[in-house]
């Protein structure tokens, strides 16, 4: 068995069919891998370490983000067939020939789409809160429960209390049982401007939902009260396989920003991709404390002939930050 759990073990990354997956791998080895599936808006840190650990005491978990979900990169398809197609590639790229599969909501339809298309790789589903294609009201589900998902919320984290747990008072003191990232969350917003930021996010977060259909990304670190981005770097991507990291820090933001682990980076000139990832290292596992992701904005000055250095340069940036490129 692994020394990692839920909680401690690294995130990874496989590229497969153009697309750099984000995995997390842990527990025993010895048995048929149990790939988990996420509900919609989910990511691979939204699954209950109550139930993966205890999965993992006799055989190996692996949680993931599907294409365009967070960490992961690409556009999320707008189909279950192509998230379906996606997450074979990626269990095909970590060597895995036989797998179990758990889907909870709307990963239960697409862990079915991966049963019917490789029967042979799957060999147990297990299905939670799901229905089959044309089952009994799948698709039919009244304006209340679509609201559940736009509401405004003080704390966006609390949007799941309604729909994650029962309306019993048991049920929803529960959802509200203060754990160290919750707790994270209370104090800062103590202060004004960290209110001013967590309302910011939530209204970052409706505009993604509602324009993109991507509301299970994290929410920027850095955000105005209007919910507009605030950027930490400029990130040039270099013709010689080198990052040039630049501080943009906004004025506002400078008080914030010297409370960063920030000593190991350098500013003065480029660096390697290896480099680049060790140097932002700390600020990357900050940021996932906090259940948010810092901005940088990308600046490509690799050539014409360069897009595979191109892409190997971006998905470095990808794996500690979120991104906007500038054209």
């Amino acid at each position: 068995m692994t020394q990692f759990t839920h909680d401690t073990a690294p995130t990874q990354y496989v590229e497969a069919d153009g697309i750099r997956f984000a995995y997390r791998r842990f527990g025993a080895p010895e048995r048929t891998p149990l790939v988990f599936f996420q509900h919609f808006m989910g990511t691979l840190d939204d699954h209950d370490p109550a139930l993966s650990d205890a999965f993992a005491t006799d055989r190996e978990v692996i949680l993931f983000n599907n294409t365009g979900v967070a960490s992961s990169s690409g556009l999320v398809p707008d189909t279950i067939e192509a998230m379906a197609r996606d997450a074979i590639s990626l269990i095909d790229a970590l060597g895995l020939t036989t797998v179990d599969l758990v889907g909870h909501s709307m990963g239960g339809l697409v862990v079915q789409e991966v049963a019917l298309a490789r029967p042979d790789l799957v060999r147990r589903l297990v299905l939670v809160g799901t229905g089959p294609r044309g089952g009994e009201g799948i698709g039919a589900s009244p304006a209340w429960v679509a609201e559940l998902f736009t509401r405004k919320y003080e704390r966006q984290e609390d949007m799941w209390l309604p729909i994650l747990f029962a309306p019993s008072e048991a049920s929803q003191a529960a959802g509200q049982t203060p754990g160290e990232a919750r707790q994270r969350l209370a104090d800062a917003a103590t202060g004004a401007r960290e209110n001013a930021t967590l309302k910011g996010q939530i209204v970052s977060l409706h505009r993604d939902l509602a324009s993109v259909g991507r509301g299970g990304d994290f929410p920027p670190c850095w955000v105005t009260g209007g919910g507009e981005i605030q950027y930490l770097f400029r990130v040039t991507l270099n013709a010689t396989d080198s990052l040039t990291v630049a501080d943009i820090t906004p004025a506002e933001r400078l008080a914030d920003r010297r409370a960063l682990p920030l000593a190991a980076l350098l500013f003065a000139g480029p660096v390697s991709r290896r480099n680049f990832l060790g140097q932002t290292q700390a600020l990357y596992d900050q940021s996932r404390a906090r259940g948010c992701r810092y901005y940088v904005t990308i600046a490509d000055r690799t050539g014409p002939t360069q897009k595979d250095l191109f892409k190997s340069l971006l998905f470095t940036v990808e794996a500690h930050f979120y991104k906007v490129i500038l054209r």
